[in-house]
């Protein structure tokens, strides 16, 4: 290669990409395909996320979440505090899910700000350690990875659709049940 052909571009950080990289969709894409190819209706979506917003500000209510919801500061001065999910819509109602626009497939679509995640819907952070290490240090256990398993699909059939495999195989590999008393 020659010195003129010499893009020092090629050296900079890349941005993380919204699309997958394999099919070329974002995540709200292939949950439009999914929708379609899974003949999951508007209504359906709405009602789980209607379900979904009143079960997590009843948790945050109940103070079930006080110890995974971390107080931050923010902004160049620090000026900011967010000490609450400000993604969580507990008075939400079907009426007013049903009023968003489609936010990926603008003329068809049946995703909305409203039934979808957030494209900021969250940070984490966890210290796997295990429980020798954990002792020694005086951290507190609080699980256990007992098991994993791994499934594969084709990204360009159902990108989204691994954990519906992968949850009922470690369901039966040890004998368990979904638990569904949500309310």
């Amino acid at each position: 290669m020659m010195l003129s052909e010499f893009n020092p571009k090629a050296f900079l950080p890349k941005p993380p990409a919204l699309a997958e990289p394999f099919t070329g969709f974002t995540m709200g894409e292939h949950g439009e395909q999914m929708a379609v190819k899974n003949d999951i209706a508007r209504e359906r979506q709405d009602e789980l996320a209607m379900r979904s917003h009143h079960r997590a500000a009843a948790a945050i209510e109940k103070g079930f979440l006080k110890d995974e919801i971390v107080p931050v500061w923010s902004g160049t001065n620090k000026e900011n505090f967010v000490d609450a999910d400000n993604l969580v819509r507990g008075d939400t109602s079907l009426e007013a899910l049903a009023k968003l626009k489609p936010a990926f497939d603008k003329r068809n679509g049946t995703l909305t700000a409203g039934n979808s995640s957030a494209l900021t819907d969250g940070a984490s952070a966890v210290l796997l350690a295990n429980s020798d290490y954990a002792t020694e240090h005086g951290l507190p256990v609080l699980g256990y990875i007992v098991d994993s398993v791994t499934v594969a699909v084709d990204p360009k059939d159902q990108l989204l659709i691994g954990p519906a495999y992968a949850i009922p195989k470690l369901l039966m590999k040890h004998n368990l049940k979904l638990y569904r008393d949500w309310e």
